[in-house]
């Protein structure tokens, strides 16, 4: 018998780690108020099913996670330095981003990142 999280571990696997990234992003959209533990729980497993997944998927996270009033820090952190293809939705639309942390991911990436925050 075949365990089914260590399936997710196989390289021929990466759909459904694309999958299962886009169900936990799901189930955080659907909760209206999501606690400390929702969070903490969301970003535990969004940070290496995001390593995993393939950049179509990374796009669609960061625009799904876009329309959120709350995403751990951590996990904005993660998304504001990505590639701008990936963060650029994210910077230009989410509502919780800090400015600090924004002002990080601009002097760290550049030019691309500062065009996307001008878009705020």
């Amino acid at each position: 018998m075949s365990d089914s999280f260590r399936d997710l571990e196989r390289p021929e696997s990466a759909h459904r780690k694309d999958a299962v990234l886009m169900a936990a992003i799901s189930g955080l959209e659907y909760l209206d108020r999501p606690s400390r533990q929702d969070l903490a729980r969301f970003s535990k497993l969004f940070l290496p099913m995001f390593e995993a997944a393939s950049p179509q998927t990374r796009r669609t996270a960061s625009a799904a996670l876009s329309r959120l009033p709350r995403v751990p820090d951590e996990v904005a952190e993660i998304l504001i330095n990505q590639p701008i293809d990936v963060a650029a939705p994210f910077i230009a639309h989410y509502p919780g981003l800090k400015e600090n942390a924004l002002t990080r991911a601009v002097s760290r990436n550049g030019a691309p990142h500062a065009r996307a925050a001008a878009r705020r």
